[in-house]
């Protein structure tokens, strides 16, 4: 990064300096007061268009998705099995000039697309289904746009039907970049008062072979008293998918 920062600074105060030079040494003292003053403000402009330039590869080439992660919240609901919500609070921190758009990918397993898709903070563009194996995509467009360092929040809720109870009983979430916190929270009211089964947290690497098994990380106690299942962790490798399972009740 210095030695953009170097070519750019010597290149521009030689040309600069050479300009000026030039421009005392032929022109009235009227005259090159005017012009220097010309030339002067014209260098600078290149200077700093240069200099955004430069800063703006660099952000690019290390931040390729123009952000960073902090945390991701997801929550999912039913109150009889049918018909779902899955709602998400995603923590951003913008890492380029300005952020204008976000896509986010989510994985429904039933057999009829979301119903509805909307967010708070967002203004949704497309629901864009993906070949079997990908995630689909909910692209979106900030109502504010987010300006460099600033933190801002992804917001979506999408409503879920699941009438033929085809969909499979899991959360996974796709972790590309680094994050401070996962947190999952399902609630099934839809099950009985004596349903006690625990949940199960695995992952797998992205890369992986898609025949290759999920790791065990952990178990999750079923909640009586709220019928849900809570888990947080923190700090997820990236690289991986996170998954919390439990049974069809």
């Amino acid at each position: 990064m210095r030695k953009y920062f170097r070519w750019v600074s010597l290149t521009s105060l030689a040309s600069l300096a050479s300009l000026i030079s030039l421009l005392v040494i032929v022109l009235t003292d009227k005259g090159k007061t005017l012009i220097a003053l010309c030339v002067v403000i014209v260098l600078l402009l290149a200077f700093f268009t240069k200099l955004y330039l430069v800063l703006d590869n660099y952000v690019s080439t290390k931040y390729p998705d123009g952000h960073i992660g902090i945390s991701n919240l997801v929550y999912y609901s039913t109150e009889d099995g049918n018909r779902y919500v899955y709602e998400v609070f995603k923590h951003i921190q913008c890492k380029k000039p300005v952020l204008t758009e976000y896509t986010y990918g989510f994985k429904w397993t039933g057999t009829t697309p979301p119903t509805r898709v909307t967010s708070q903070f967002q203004l949704i563009d497309a629901v864009v289904p993906k070949p079997a194996g990908e995630f689909d995509e909910i692209r979106m467009r900030f109502k504010k746009p987010l300006l460099y360092n600033e933190v801002g929040l992804v917001h979506v809720v999408m409503d879920l039907d699941d009438h033929d109870r085809e969909s499979s009983p899991h959360l996974v979430t796709r972790v590309t970049e680094p994050m401070q916190l996962l947190r999952w929270h399902v609630q099934l009211r839809h099950l009985p008062a004596t349903y006690h089964k625990p949940a199960e947290v695995l992952r797998k690497r992205i890369d992986a072979q898609t025949s290759q098994q999920y790791e065990h990380l952990t178990t999750v106690q079923f909640a009586a008293a709220s019928r849900s299942y809570e888990h947080h962790i923190p700090h997820p490798d990236v690289g991986y998918f996170y998954r919390l399972v439990w049974e069809k009740g």
